[in-house]
């Protein structure tokens, strides 16, 4: 049985990976994705890589999120900010997994000095996990929230993992990242 699933925000470098990889996964089915700004349009006229892989078109966001209760999965992958104004309005029965930074972090004092804003969904904080599946792949196969980590947490989180488990370090360690792209 395949998985009925949606993607909030198609239209980024996030979430059109996400597509790709959903349009290839046998056991995934892909009911809809939403990309307000390109509502009508082809999925494959904005991502010219997927032509020839879906007929899907892009659709403005649900008002209703009650509609989402015949899914079984959303994921968002909207921009940091707006994925904490859809998550909490998510049908209990319908996962959520969260690409943005919205759910990562717990305490809100920090997570308003990291991204410059107020969380309005900190009650929400609490049904997500953490999603790096490398150290916590048993707790998240039983979660209907997933917080997805980011690139430097990941890359940070996977090289330091081998060192803590064998109880290698004995100091602060200090990632100094940078990201390029062109």
């Amino acid at each position: 049985m395949k998985l009925r699933l949606a993607i909030f925000g198609g239209s980024g470098y996030g979430g059109s990976e996400l597509l790709r990889i959903l349009l290839l996964h046998p056991n995934a089915e892909i009911r809809f994705v939403t990309a307000n700004e390109h509502a009508g349009k082809a999925v494959s006229e904005v991502h010219r890589n997927l032509l020839g892989l879906t007929n899907l078109q892009f659709m403005k966001a649900p008002e209703d999120l009650e509609s989402l209760a015949n899914l079984d999965c959303v994921f968002l992958a909207l921009p940091h900010g707006q994925a904490m104004e859809i998550a909490p309005r998510v049908p209990a029965n319908v996962k959520v997994i969260d690409l943005s930074g919205d759910f990562r972090l717990r305490d809100a004092s920090v997570f308003a000095l990291h991204y410059g804003r107020e969380h309005s969904a900190m009650d929400a904080q609490s049904q997500f996990v953490y999603g790096l599946t490398e150290t916590n792949r048993e707790v998240i196969k039983t979660s209907r929230c997933v917080a997805n980590p980011g690139c430097f947490a990941t890359a940070t989180l996977l090289g330091l993992a081998p060192l803590v488990a064998n109880n290698l370090l004995s100091c602060r360690v200090i990632v100094d990242a940078k990201t390029g792209s062109s």
